[in-house]
C-alpha cells in the first residue's frame, strides 16, 4: 500500500495541473476581453452595420448599431453576456440571433445563427476590434474647459466638439458657430497643433465659452489620450481641455 500512495498522490497532482491550465487558457480567463469593440458588419440590403459593443466587468453589455445609407438611427441594446462552458464564447442574452461572438486577442469575432464561425470571403468582415487609442476620426465632445465642467446653455445650438480628419483638417463647433482649421499631429510623441482657425458669425447667447474654447484650441500644443478620454494641454500645464469620444455621431 505505501507504494501505491505517491504514485496516486502523483497521478492527483498531474491531474489538477492539466485542469488548472484548462480553465488559465481559456478566453474567459486568459484575456482582457472587457471593453469596446466595433466594426462595420456586413448586410444583404445595405453596405453595413456600424457596430459598436461594450462589454463590461460585471457580465453586462451595451450595443449601438446603425444601418448604413439607410437612415441615421441609432439603436441601443443592453443585457446581461453569458459565457459558453469552454470560456471561449459569449452570449448577448436578450438579442435576437445572431448573439453569439467568439472571444479572440482583441476582437470579437460574429457566429452564424448555430453558433459557428463564419466561412468564405466575408469571414474576416464578421470582425469587431478593439479601436486603437488615436484622436483621428472621433467625435470629442467638450466635458471641461480650464477646469470648469461643460454643460449645453440654453440657445446654443450644439454641443461643444471636434473631429480630426484623416486629411489634417479640424471639423469643430463651439456652440453657437462652426470652426474649422487644420492640425498637425504627432501621434508617437503626442504632440498636436491648431491653426487657420476659422469660424462663422452667429451671434448667440453665452458667447463667452465658445470664445475661451477657440482661444484654448489655438494655444495647446501637446495631448494625452486613454481609451474614450482626451486631454489637451500646453507644455507641462494641467490640461486645459477634455474630452469624452462620443460613438456614432
Amino acid at each position: 500500500m505505501k507504494y501505491y500512495l505517491p504514485l496516486l498522490l502523483f497521478c492527483l497532482s498531474l491531474t489538477a495541473c492539466k485542469n488548472q491550465k484548462n480553465i488559465a487558457d481559456n478566453s474567459q480567463n486568459a484575456l482582457d476581453w472587457a471593453g469596446r469593440y466595433q466594426g462595420n458588419l456586413p448586410s444583404a440590403d445595405c453596405p453595413g452595420i456600424q457596430t459598436d459593443l461594450e462589454l463590461k466587468e460585471d457580465g453586462s453589455y451595451t450595443l449601438r448599431y446603425r444601418y448604413q445609407d439607410r437612415s441615421d438611427s441609432v439603436y441601443t441594446e443592453s443585457g446581461k453576456l453569458k459565457w459558453g462552458k469552454k470560456g471561449q464564447q459569449i452570449t448577448l442574452e436578450g438579442k435576437e440571433k445572431p448573439n453569439q461572438y467568439k472571444v479572440e486577442e482583441g476582437a470579437l469575432r460574429q457566429l452564424d445563427l448555430k453558433g459557428k464561425p463564419i466561412e468564405g470571403e466575408l469571414a474576416e468582415r464578421y470582425l469587431l476590434k478593439r479601436p486603437a487609442e488615436s484622436p483621428l476620426n472621433k467625435y470629442w465632445k467638450l466635458v471641461e474647459l480650464n477646469g470648469q465642467a461643460i454643460k449645453t446653455t440654453e440657445g446654443a445650438c450644439r454641443e461643444m466638439h471636434f473631429i480630426l480628419k484623416a486629411n489634417g483638417q479640424l471639423q469643430a463647433h463651439g456652440g453657437c458657430n462652426s470652426v474649422s482649421g487644420n492640425y498637425k499631429l504627432q501621434e508617437e510623441q503626442k504632440r498636436i497643433q491648431f491653426t487657420g482657425l476659422m469660424s462663422t458669425k452667429m451671434a448667440c447667447p453665452n458667447l463667452g465659452k465658445e470664445q475661451e474654447f477657440l482661444k484654448v484650441l489655438g494655444s495647446v500644443d501637446n495631448y494625452s489620450i486613454s481609451g474614450d478620454k482626451l486631454s489637451l494641454q500646453k507644455a507641462k500645464m494641467a490640461p486645459q481641455a477634455r474630452f469624452e469620444a462620443v460613438y456614432f455621431y
